[in-house]
């Protein structure tokens, strides 16, 4: 966070001027810094880490960022696909999302900023797995 703050913190002219760092996020009464709405561990259990009213920092894209949901996986994807359990758990937390705001979009890291594999090499493509996402 410090690197994302530190510009207008120093910058005489804008309203964070030498004011402390705060993103904003409350959570169980807290200031917390997370990028991240959702965090779906290996196992397919999913931690709520942010309130869908606040903006996460995820994307590396601030119109992107105001505008969706953000789902981490705990897990290394780098060369390999989720396993069954993962995959339905975001499917679910898709689905939930798709009935309440009618969004159908499903973007990967990789899509928005294609300086990152992130979610993975076997994300995308004809056999990628944001196919069993749909």
């Amino acid at each position: 966070m410090v690197n994302l703050y530190i510009k207008d913190f120093l910058n005489k002219d804008v309203e964070h001027y030498l004011r402390p760092l705060d993103s904003g996020h409350i959570r169980n009464g807290k200031t917390t810094f997370c990028a991240y709405h959702y965090l779906v561990d290996s196992n397919g259990t999913v931690k709520k880490l942010l309130s869908d009213k606040y903006i996460g920092w995820h994307c590396g894209n601030w119109e992107y960022n105001t505008k969706s949901i953000a789902i981490c996986i705990n897990d290394n994807l780098e060369n390999k696909s989720p396993n069954k359990k993962v995959i339905n758990t975001l499917k679910n937390l898709i689905r939930k999302y798709q009935y309440k705001t009618n969004i159908s979009q499903i973007l990967g890291h990789c899509e928005i900023k294609p300086t990152t594999t992130c979610p993975g090499k076997s994300f995308l493509g004809e056999k990628g797995w944001k196919n069993l996402l749909y």
